[in-house]
């Protein structure tokens, strides 16, 4: 269903609160790519490293490294909590 749907009214009267999240963002990628990031991520690249050298947006990186997680693919941990950091 999109927000554009006629059954709902105008949405920018409906939902002029609501943010759309990461909108300047791609989100779709290469198969080649994705596998491209995630070998460089498994062997130690930093996500920015891996934007520049792909030539995309870093938070699509992290975008694309969550989504391996997601699906379950074998990853090295990219994000940690510090000893000083709790929930």
């Amino acid at each position: 269903m999109s927000l554009a749907d006629p059954r709902f009214g105008n949405p920018s009267f409906q939902y002029k609160n609501n943010v759309i999240l990461l909108e300047d963002l791609d989100f779709s990628m290469d198969k080649k790519e994705l596998n491209e990031i995630t070998a460089l991520h498994n062997a130690g690249w930093d996500y920015r490293k891996i934007a520049k050298k792909v030539k995309r947006n870093k938070f699509e990186i992290i975008i694309a490294l969550l989504h391996q997680v997601k699906k379950g693919k074998p990853m090295r941990p990219f994000a940690a909590l510090l000893k000083e950091e709790t929930i």
